[in-house]
């Protein structure tokens, strides 16, 4: 840790930790940097709460220091830009380390920690005001915090509050499910070798991921359209008189609040006889919210059995 550093960074960035936290993991952990806190695990802080008569939650905690990670990688790909190359390949080592250092794999399981964990959360609010020489104005405002999406009804709404929210859930539940065919899925029929991404207006400039589990080298801009273009491999194209056609799905699921969004699909391409390399274009898309963001691609073919293809890219900064 850092007790004897002169750096201290503002620990109140991260989601959770107010000022008495913060104070209180200077004090008691010498927690005084971003770094600091990626570098502990759930149990040194919650065995510190627990001799001090302190309880927060591990779900919370692990939160803390998956944040911290972010920010720490954060700090470390804007370096690179500065840097010689033997130093930038060491930093991306750094980066590509804290990226894949999931917090939750410290977690018991739910069924032996025994504490609920808080997927979806929902802020209901009954507003009024009072204009000059007009009698009083209500509405009802009802709030996603992770997803950040929001819905307003004039008047005090009753009857379409749970409609809205369940929804949303269902919505998000459904993404979360087909992204996670990632973890299932293993390469049989179909490889995705290159994912590269382009922003305009540097149209002449792209990143290239060549390898699963690697960083996107620059930088997306939020609320500005990006494009994705995917290239595969077949390990063989013998389909006789089959038509077969692949497509891919595309999965951007923010870090730091959990929320996975479906970016879309590119178009169904039919595979042709002898042909083993493909590439196909995402439809431009946007990312609203800056952060850090982890991309999965799901390659599936139709119509002859094959298991789909993922390929991961555990990091993409967003300002």
């Amino acid at each position: 840790m850092n007790g004897n550093s002169t750096k201290y960074d503002n620990l109140t960035r991260i989601r959770g930790i107010g000022r008495v936290k913060q104070q209180w993991l200077r004090e008691s952990l010498n927690i005084y940097t971003f770094r600091d806190l990626a570098n502990l695990s759930i149990n040194e802080i919650d065995s510190r709460l627990e001799a001090e008569g302190q309880s927060i939650s591990k779900s919370e905690i692990a939160g803390w220091i998956e944040q911290a990670r972010e920010l720490v990688a954060a700090e470390l790909s804007a370096q690179q830009v500065e840097n010689s190359p033997t130093e930038e390949t060491e930093l991306s080592q750094q980066v590509v380390q804290l990226a894949e250092a999931e917090p939750e794999n410290n977690l018991l399981p739910a069924t032996e920690a025994g504490e609920w964990k808080s997927f979806a959360s929902f802020v209901v609010e009954f507003q009024s005001r009072q204009l000059e020489g007009q009698v009083e104005e209500q509405r009802t405002k009802v709030r996603y915090v992770e997803a950040d999406q929001s819905k307003i009804w004039s008047g005090i709404e009753r009857e379409q509050i749970p409609t809205w929210m369940l929804d949303r859930l269902s919505h998000e539940m459904q993404g979360l499910s087909e992204a996670d065919i990632c973890v299932k899925a293993n390469p049989v029929n179909l490889e995705i070798v290159q994912i590269k991404a382009v922003q305009p207006p540097q149209t002449g400039i792209s990143m290239v991921v060549e390898k699963a589990s690697r960083l996107f080298p620059r930088i997306i801009k939020s609320g500005e359209p990006f494009m994705l273009e995917v290239s595969l491999q077949l390990a063989e194209a013998n389909f006789g008189q089959r038509q077969v056609t692949y497509r891919t799905q595309v999965y951007a699921r923010n870090r730091s609040l959990g929320v996975t969004t479906h970016l879309g699909d590119t178009k169904p391409i039919t595979l042709l006889q002898g042909q083993l390399s493909y590439t196909t274009l995402l439809p431009a898309t946007i990312l609203h919210r800056p952060g850090m963001y982890r991309l999965q691609f799901v390659s599936s073919i139709q119509g002859v059995p094959a298991t789909p293809n993922c390929f991961e890219v555990p990091l993409l900064q967003v300002v």
